[in-house]
């Protein structure tokens, strides 16, 4: 089986279409809104750079939306570059994957529980 990383290197919101992203909570929509967990910039050292949600929002989302149905087998997350000891205490610990094919009904493809291990502000989780 080949591997396809869909990466749609988001540049806001809606853009570039069809995809959109969303989330339940965005601290900055133009510095640190939803887009930006899909923006595909794996060198930048911007802080914002990321997604954010709002300050003391628990468990908070963020999706985006293909268009199209598209199989998961894989995903990646990090921690934003820059200053390793604001950064890596910020990464979630606790975080679960959910797919949808419908925006309705989600099933849950994978969970992280206590995850602890985010050493640097380089460090990718796969």
């Amino acid at each position: 089986m080949t591997t396809v990383w869909y990466k749609p290197y988001m540049r806001g919101n809606d853009r570039p279409v069809p995809y959109i992203t969303s989330a339940s909570s965005e601290y900055d929509v133009p510095v640190w809104g939803a887009w930006r967990a899909f923006s595909g910039n794996e060198s930048t050292v911007e802080q914002g750079d990321c997604w954010a949600s709002k300050h003391y929002v628990w468990n908070a989302w963020v999706q985006i939306d293909y268009n199209a149905p598209r199989r998961v087998t894989r995903y990646r997350m990090r921690p934003r570059l820059g200053n390793p000891r604001s950064a890596v205490p910020a990464m979630a610990k606790d975080w679960a994957l959910f797919g949808s094919n419908d925006g309705v009904n989600f099933v849950k493809l994978h969970e992280e529980t206590n995850y602890l291990l985010w050493d640097s502000a380089s460090s990718w989780r796969e």
